[in-house]
């Protein structure tokens, strides 16, 4: 028992920073669509961050001579020289519709109109995805529900409840692994609550067990109860969430190296988790053409005509749908880019991960962070670049990954060490209070 708490306690001063680091960056990380995290912003930062908030960026789209680009920073419209903010509402799409413009937003859906931002509907709704066919505009809710809007302003919303047997596939484990960390991988709806369980409860113990450690020199009444407060039930079932981050995080900063094993295991579809038996709470894309709704989730692209009856078009996670008249460009997650054009679904050759395409002085372009084009060019990085820095350890170092999986690691070594003193403890409580009575 001396030589666990010796080693419990040697770990833990060790990671306990690092830990506590990971975990409230981890947590907020998981919720992209708190405005505050773009709100705030730092003019003074580490230069391997300068290009962090370009992950930011959402949609470009160019009218004749009005650009419009979207970011998580906000709405910008380029002036022939330079671009200028027209709001700082969290972007998501932007659609044209006849002369005027849809902005899907973290605030709601808003136009843009004769250099006016105004509200259009679903005001404080997150709208994740935006599709517009002449006077109709279909929109998803937070992933999880679509909106319907006709010319008249009236709404109605569905879920779309796409049959189990129209995907039957196996996954990759690379997919598995980077949707148990990103809090997508468990449970629908309970998936990114369990992960913010583990991040608030590793918090907790690494300034718990810092706190114990300073009152043990001086007041050893008060360090106990504060042992009782960082041992117990509560913290001992949070292992599993945190030994699923801890391993989930050593693979992904290694994700490269890894890539070959990662891509060459699959999981057969029988035993994957209800969050991909249920696709409801999945959609990541949409586009309306013709009467015909298009989805995009982490599964395919299926189509339907009435919400009700659908039908698989093509396999593979979708990240996004643009719609360039009759041609559909789909971007993949980690599956291939593909165009879905006269009924066919061809291979794209696009950069992984394009958030938008758009035609500029001839040239066609995919929108990515590299992508070499005009851009708002603000000297400030937002909050959120700077916890994604602290968290995947870019803010330090290229080589600070190793750091994080030391801490990963020392996390394990922890709950070991931990949980056999605290049930070791609750055993021989148990029998003197036995020979009490």
């Amino acid at each position: 028992m001396v030589k666990l708490y010796k080693l419990h306690k040697f770990v833990g001063l060790f990671a306990l920073l690092f830990l506590f680091n990971l975990a409230i960056t981890g947590f907020f990380l998981d919720h992209k669509s708190w405005h505050f995290l773009y709100t705030i912003q730092f003019s003074h930062y580490p230069s391997s961050l300068k290009d962090y908030d370009k992950k930011l960026l959402q949609s470009y789209l160019v009218d004749g001579d009005t650009i419009l680009v979207g970011s998580k920073k906000g709405l910008y419209l380029f002036n022939g020289k330079k671009f200028k903010k027209v709001s700082d509402i969290s972007v998501n799409a932007i659609k044209k519709r006849d002369s005027e413009y849809l902005i899907a937003a973290d605030q709601g859906l808003f136009l843009y109109k004769n250099s006016s931002l105004l509200p259009f509907a679903l005001q404080g709704r997150a709208i994740t995805a935006l599709s517009v066919e002449n006077d109709k505009v279909v929109a998803v809710i937070e992933k999880k529900e679509i909106a319907l809007i006709d010319k008249n302003g009236s709404i109605k919303t569905y879920r779309a409840t796409i049959p189990p047997k129209l995907y039957q596939d196996s996954i990759t484990l690379s997919r598995f692994v980077r949707d148990l960390h990103y809090g997508r991988g468990l449970m629908t709806n309970f998936s990114l609550l369990i992960n913010d369980y583990g991040a608030l409860i590793l918090a907790f113990l690494s300034l718990s067990g810092a706190l114990i450690f300073i009152l043990l020199q001086k007041k050893a009444k008060v360090a106990k109860r504060w042992i009782k407060a960082h041992a117990n039930i509560v913290t001992f079932i949070a292992f599993v969430p945190l030994f699923t981050l801890a391993l989930t995080g050593i693979f992904l900063d290694h994700a490269k190296g890894l890539s070959q094993f990662l891509h060459s295991v699959k999981i057969p579809f029988l035993i994957l988790p209800p969050a991909y038996k249920n696709l409801s709470d999945d959609i990541w894309a949409i586009d309306l053409y013709k009467g015909k709704i298009y989805i995009g989730n982490r599964f395919g692209l299926f189509v339907t005509k009435d919400l009700k009856n659908y039908k698989l078009v093509s396999k593979g996670f979708v990240y996004r749908l643009i719609r360039d008249k009759k041609t559909l460009f789909i971007s993949g997650m980690g599956s291939e880019n593909r165009i879905l054009q006269n009924g066919k679904v061809q291979e794209l050759l696009a950069p992984h991960m394009f958030k938008d395409t758009f035609v500029y002085k001839g040239k066609r372009y995919y929108l990515t962070p590299s992508t070499d084009i005009a851009l708002p060019d603000e000297k400030s990085i937002t909050l959120y670049s700077i916890l994604l820095g602290l968290h995947n350890g870019k803010f330090f170092s290229s080589w600070w990954i190793w750091i994080n999986d030391l801490a990963a690691i020392a996390l394990l070594i922890l709950y070991l060490t931990g949980s056999i003193r605290w049930i070791a403890r609750k055993r021989l409580f148990a029998v003197v209070h036995k020979h009490l009575l």
